[in-house]
């Protein structure tokens, strides 16, 4: 169904939600909807008349749409009744809405009125369509489960990123559905795959299964089939066909399936095969729309609907409680031993539940101890911050624990691959390596977020369509242990449909063998030469002990200007009592996201209060100074604790006092990016100076910790304003083992106090240096790469002094340019439309070529024929294709400073300032290369260090 398509139903969609709002407290109305609402409550959670309509209404609108893509092949009325005979009475009350199973009684309520609108425009709307849809199976499931993704897209796009709401192809599904059925015949030996039906006493009587403790009915089937996230059912869906599939070919043969009496295929769907496959999903108009879909499924595939069954596709959280429903997570007798999906993503999670987070934890219900994902090789993972309250993780350990309850089974998920390779993940890589020896995984990468790159000459898509990349793994934990561990792994790289044609295939993906070890555990392809290598190195929170991660004001346009004056005006806009919180709201949070709070306001901060708290405070003029907002762009922020959500003090206090230097690096780089996240500061640094981004924000190493403020008191806060030039002690963040080593290897004495270097004497700011000099090589960069995406640098200890006295300078160099200390300026000149004079008269030569105002303008900046085009008719040049194209992190720097100020009027003194921009990077562009030549000169890797 198009997007205009869509649009058309939302005002009928509206008007059903406005008549179930109604029925709430009419206690006439047919289907009890009050108790209706009690139940959809107790089930999913979610509160509010308005969510329970807005949920009814979607649900009838996707139902129907259902229904009107299968047109040429209805369903007869005896499957319409067994549908709303099997249902509970939520989802009766909605399949009878859509099915118009009592039309007289429907009709005669404003809720009954309001669907038979819905199906009525259905009816209308390009039969000729629909009826393409039903002849093309997966093509119709795709055009009818895509609909609520339209339809959240459209009317609600926030709830669609919030619930993960993203269609899952069918292709993707069912090769995740053929690769389980391959590995249940081929290491679980059991003949017909997901369609056996071999019991648990079977498997205990052939020997090499599950303890006898193991809590299990002696003839209840050992295969169970989950899907925990099952959206419309695609992959219940997909298991369903495949089995049928299975069904009618042994049909085809005149033989009776795996030796029983031959039964029909009525028997088998009811006995058999629906009690073997479950799901649940926190949508409810997915649910409805699994129903009708496995209903049109077992219509045409010859189901009679006389025997009574039940569709065990279940309205619910399964991440809320372990007992949900009818009991169905913790049924002991029948447990799961196949668990399948593509589980939601979300980072920031609203599935805080205390079940799955002690789960997590190690922490099982009923006490017991099971895996825990926040510790490593037997220690606590020590990260604050780690990612693995993500849903998707939820679901994969609430899978992981439901394996090993019955020491057996299969997972086959597609998910965000960022667990892959992620380093706080590397406990849940451990623990499941632990429960599961065979692992395949495919990874489908696509990932827009992190900049991965494609081998040369590919174009990369997302098989879903989204920013973050994604990865099939299978888990396999066999009948017949113990067993060799086998980790295989293959990358598929190129556009959606090439992708989804090679998993669709029958050539099975080529894959490679995986060693995971200790410490990381990663289940992607590792180049280990080098890692001994950088193993002899120290590293970095090792070196410099004190740190923390960047400040996030959580509010940047509202706390960061260009300039003071802009600052102190915006501040006064916030002060004004004649300007509504609304208009605050509107002017400076248009962008905000959250839907848990009012726009602009967080869990720790509220836009009232900290405006009442402005208006009491005499001089706000002293809580601004300066910040490092990205590289060379040094701004003006309002700097304190109650406007800033994580203002890291125990570490910005050391730069917001002054007289210091803080080395700027990262923990993890996104993979296959370079290595190029470094960088200096001498004031307070702000989140996304290099980059920011889920594997993490950028780290500041202080040079210096300064007794700048007494406990409790804090540089910025009304209590402790420090003057700038107050000399104060301090010590220097270097740990004495580190600095020790160093000095007994070069023969050269620790002189703390110093600030130049004498003969037989090192000082912080030469160590400083060497090590800001080592990690701008670009040999270290790209010998050590793959060690650098995973973990903080290492510094390498010199083996001769020669070697660190020439690394040292050139590192002091590269401070010194990119904190623009020096008065240089590159040998360009601007060009316009004006005389250069009138500039050069107002501020000296440096100024020279710089018409008094220009604006950068759309679409620009621009190198262009080796000059670096503001708008059409101002330009500077020649600038070098090196120096325009020069990264640190996810920042081209000359295009970033000129890109950031798009749109706004740059002054002689802006422009000046890019021109040591220019300058500093041509520099650095040369210093980098003499830190390789040094290094080459004394032996070069590894002859250089010891």
């Amino acid at each position: 169904m198009a997007p205009a398509e869509v649009r058309q139903l939302l005002p009928l969609i509206r008007q059903l939600s406005a008549a179930v709002q109604a029925a709430l407290v009419d206690h006439g109305a047919p289907g009890h909807w009050a108790d209706l609402e009690r139940r959809f409550r107790q089930q999913t959670g979610r509160s509010g008349a308005h969510v329970f309509a807005d949920a009814v209404a979607q649900a009838v609108a996707c139902g129907c749409v259902a229904l009107a893509a299968s047109r040429d092949q209805p369903l007869p009325d005896s499957a319409r009744r067994w549908l709303i005979d099997q249902a509970d009475p939520l989802l009766a009350a909605i399949l009878d809405l859509c099915l118009a199973g009592d039309e007289a009684a429907c009709g005669a309520h404003a809720i009954g009125r309001a669907a038979a609108l819905i199906r009525q425009h259905l009816q209308t709307q390009r039969p000729e369509k629909c009826s393409e849809a039903a002849t093309c199976g997966a093509e119709s499931d795709r055009d009818v489960t895509g609909f609520f993704e339209r339809l959240l897209s459209q009317s609600d796009a926030r709830s669609r990123r919030r619930q993960g709401v993203y269609y899952t192809p069918p292709d993707l599904a069912a090769h995740v559905v053929r690769s389980v059925d391959q590995v249940l015949r081929m290491e679980f030996m059991l003949a017909d795959g997901l369609a056996d039906r071999t019991t648990w006493q079977q498997v205990r009587v052939a020997g090499g299964g599950p303890d006898a403790h193991v809590p299990v009915r002696p003839d209840a089937p050992f295969l169970r089939i989950l899907d925990p996230a099952m959206g419309a059912g695609v992959f219940l869906l997909a298991v369903f066909d495949h089995i049928q599939h299975w069904w009618a070919a042994c049909r085809s043969r005149e033989a009776a399936p795996a030796g029983r009496p031959r039964e029909s295929w009525d028997d088998f769907v009811v006995d058999t095969l629906l009690p073997r496959i479950c799901g649940q999903e926190l949508a409810l108009p997915a649910v409805v729309v699994a129903h009708l879909l496995l209903a049109t499924r077992l219509h045409a595939s010859g189901f009679h609907f006389t025997r009574p069954g039940r569709i065990n596709f279940l309205l619910g959280n399964t991440l809320r409680a372990p007992r949900i429903g009818d009991c169905w997570l913790t049924e002991d007798d029948r447990p799961y031993t196949v668990v399948l999906g593509n589980p939601p993503f979300a980072g920031v999670s609203e599935n805080r539940y205390r079940w799955i987070s002690q789960l997590l934890r190690g922490q099982a219900p009923g006490h017991h101890r099971v895996a825990n994902y926040l510790e490593a090789d037997g220690r606590p993972l020590g990260e604050k911050k780690h990612w693995l309250e993500d849903d998707y993780v939820k679901f994969l350990r609430l899978a992981h624990w439901l394996i090993e309850r019955t020491e057996a089974g299969v997972i086959g998920f597609v998910t965000n691959h960022g667990f892959l390779d992620n380093v706080t993940f590397r406990g849940l890589r451990q623990q499941l390596l632990r429960t599961f020896p065979c692992v395949t995984v495919v990874d489908l990468h696509g990932n827009t977020r992190t900049g991965e790159r494609p081998p040369e000459g590919v174009h990369d898509e997302s098989v879903f369509g989204i920013e973050q990349g994604v990865a099939i793994s299978l888990w396999r934990r066999p009948l017949h242990g113990p067993i060799a561990p086998r980790i295989d792994h293959a990358d598929l790289w190129g556009q959606r449909e090439s992708k989804l044609a090679a998993l669709a295939g029958t050539e099975p993906v080529r894959t490679t063998r995986l060693d995971p070890h200790a410490p990381h555990y990663f289940l992607v392809p590792r180049d280990g030469r080098r890692e001994s290598e950088y193993a002899r190195g120290c590293p970095l929170p090792e070196v410099m002990p004190v740190y923390s991660t960047a400040a996030v004001t959580a509010r940047d346009g509202f706390v960061v200007a260009f300039s003071e004056t802009e600052l102190r005006d915006r501040l006064a806009v916030l002060c004004d009592e004649r300007v509504a919180d609304d208009a605050i709201r509107a002017q400076f949070f248009a962008s905000s996201r959250s839907t848990k709070y009012p726009t602009g306001d967080t869990r720790g901060w509220q836009l009232a209060a900290a405006r009442a708290r402005l208006r009491r405070e005499p001089d706000l003029a002293r809580y601004i100074c300066d910040c490092l907002y990205r590289p060379f762009d040094r701004r003006r922020i309002f700097w304190t604790p109650w406007m800033i959500d994580w203002p890291r003090e125990a570490v910005m206090r050391h730069l917001a006092a002054g007289d210091n230097f803080a080395l700027v690096a990262r923990r993890q780089l996104p993979a296959s990016h370079r290595c190029d996240y470094f960088w200096v500061t001498d004031t307070i640094a702000l989140d996304g100076l290099i980059r920011s981004d889920n594997r993490g924000s950028e780290s500041v190493f202080p040079l210096f910790l300064q007794d700048c403020a007494p406990t409790g008191q804090r540089p910025g806060s009304a209590d402790h304003v420090p003057p700038r030039s107050a000399a104060r002690p301090r010590q220097v963040n270097f740990s004495p083992a580190f600095v020790q080593r160093v000095a007994d290897q070069l023969g050269l004495a620790w002189n703390p106090g110093a600030e130049d270097a004498a003969d037989g004497h090192f000082t912080p700011f030469a160590l400083f240096g060497y090590i800001y000099a080592l990690f701008h090589a670009p040999s270290y960069r790209e010998r050590f790469a793959a060690s650098l995406r995973v973990g903080f640098p290492r510094v390498f200890v010199p083996a001769r002094c020669e070697l660190f006295r020439h690394l040292s300078e050139l590192g002091t160099q590269l401070v010194t340019r990119h904190l623009l200390r020096t008065r240089l300026f590159f040998p360009a000149a601007f060009a316009g439309d004006s005389e250069a004079d009138a500039a050069a008269a107002a501020g000296g030569p440096q100024y020279a070529g710089v018409q008094p105002a220009s604006r950068v303008t759309l679409g620009r900046p621009r190198l262009d024929k080796g000059r670096v085009y503001l708008n059409d008719r101002v330009s500077i040049g020649p600038v070098p294709a090196s120096v325009w194209q020069f990264h640190v992190g996810a920042h081209q720097v000359c295009h970033k400073w000129l890109k950031d100020r798009r749109g706004r009027t740059l002054d002689s003194q802006d422009l000046a300032h890019y021109r040591q921009i220019l300058l500093a990077v041509q520099d650095t562009l040369t210093c980098m290369r003499q830190i390789d030549q040094t290094i080459a000169a004394h032996g070069g890797w590894m002859t250089a260090f010891v």
